[in-house]
């Protein structure tokens, strides 16, 4: 699950965050021009790091799904053990977080009223 973690996270950053904002983020924090980050370091957070994490996660789950665990069957092992792994962190992280989009929780008053005015 670290790895899985990682490999979101890598892709957040890198295409969501973006990884350009990030160097002017460290320039901004440290004072100084980041001409000390190697130069393909934009590339590397953006393709290279989540490819790494994403083959060693795909290859990891599919070794792990593989080997029985302590005799049980296999689609014991799936339902009661990687199922709700998989299932209950988008259900207690992605669930809400859906919500505050659909229904405009983390907006303000003001926004709202002007997203309507501009809808009509």
């Amino acid at each position: 699950m670290l790895l899985l973690g990682g490999a979101v996270s890598t892709v957040v950053v890198g295409w969501g965050y973006n990884a350009s904002k990030l160097i002017k983020q460290v320039e901004d924090a440290t004072g100084e021009k980041a001409a000390w980050l190697p130069f393909l370091w934009e590339h590397v957070i953006r393709f290279v790091t989540p490819a790494i994490l994403w083959v060693l996660f795909f290859y990891l789950f599919a070794k792990d799904v593989m080997t029985t665990y302590g005799g049980y069957p296999t689609w014991a092992v799936f339902t009661f053990g990687w199922l709700p792994s998989l299932l209950f962190p988008f259900i207690f992280f992605g669930v809400p977080s859906l919500g505050l989009h659909f229904f405009n929780i983390n907006k303000k008053p003001n926004d709202i009223e002007t997203s309507k005015a501009i809808d009509a």
